[in-house]
């Protein structure tokens, strides 16, 4: 299809065209709207300044990567530490066992919360860094 486009207009401007001018010098003249070098305003040379922001961003997702899966690790563990001491709180018939068991429950389940808050604030600074971009 090509070759055939070529084929008819090459014959085309040769049979219709003026034996004199070329085709190309029968085409009227455009006023140039746009400077000649349109290229000016792309930066060939990499600012520093944005350098900087990349590698910082870089940092700042590896950074918040690491404490995201740390900190979600650590809940996952100590929410399972957590549950034993409930299913031993449960099965204990002895009081002060049941007490100590009951607290550790607590404690652990608070810090379980906290661990698994401070993951999901590693996620959130994920997305923030994505969305300046």
């Amino acid at each position: 299809m090509k070759i055939f486009l070529l084929f008819v207009f090459f014959f085309g401007s040769k049979t219709f065209g003026n034996e004199k001018k070329d085709i190309i010098d029968q085409l009227p003249e455009i006023a140039r709207v746009s400077p000649l070098d349109t290229l000016k305003n792309v930066k060939n040379d990499s600012n520093s300044k944005d350098q900087k922001d990349v590698k910082n961003k870089f940092f700042v997702r590896k950074f918040a990567m690491s404490g995201m899966i740390f900190f979600g690790g650590m809940a996952f563990i100590t929410q399972k530490n957590a549950d034993m001491n409930y299913n031993k709180y449960l099965k204990s018939g002895d009081i002060v066992e049941q007490k100590q068991a009951w607290k550790t429950t607590k404690d652990l389940d608070r810090l379980s919360g906290f661990l698994a808050i401070g993951s999901q604030i590693c996620i959130q600074i994920i997305f923030y860094t994505y969305l300046n971009d």
